[in-house]
């Protein structure tokens, strides 16, 4: 749980850096600028290890990662050129264990994997407001599903 508090805290540094950023180059300028345009942020640690990386990649998605200590994402979110958007968590061993969506179209899930990657529980909202929820074996099977 810790962890996950450092990579908001990671997060929220990424935007102080920034804001500093801008602050210096109207400190240089002697006007701060009211707009910072790239088409890619990288914070580093001090032994330049990329951290985070706030992107826009060609198909028009955006995203933010956050790396753990080796430099595998921990932490994904983004926004897809359609609408759609999520929230990925990943274990040390880089695999999907928390899957957060919400579809242009209105649907809402939730995913939950295990240690492997395998979806194990999947919650969800279908466009017309109907909820779901499906437990899942080891090899992907419904054991249970609700309504």
């Amino acid at each position: 749980m810790q962890s996950k508090w450092a990579m908001v805290i990671v997060a929220v540094c990424v935007v102080v850096a920034v804001a500093a950023v801008a602050y210096a180059a109207g400190k240089a300028t002697g006007e701060a600028p009211e707009v910072i345009r790239a088409q890619r942020f990288e914070v580093v640690d001090a032994e330049g290890r990329v951290c985070v990386v706030l992107s826009v990649l060609a198909d028009g998605s955006s995203g933010l990662a956050m790396m753990d200590e080796d430099g595998k994402q921990g932490v994904g979110l983004g926004a897809g050129p359609d609408g759609d958007t999520g929230l990925a968590l990943m274990n040390k061993n880089g695999k999907q264990v928390v899957g957060l969506g919400a579809g242009a179209d209105g649907g809402t899930g939730l995913a939950l994997m295990d240690k492997n990657g395998k979806q194990r529980v999947g919650l969800g909202m279908w466009v017309d407001g109907a909820p779901g929820l499906d437990l899942l074996d080891g090899q992907g099977k419904v054991v249970w599903s609700a309504p």
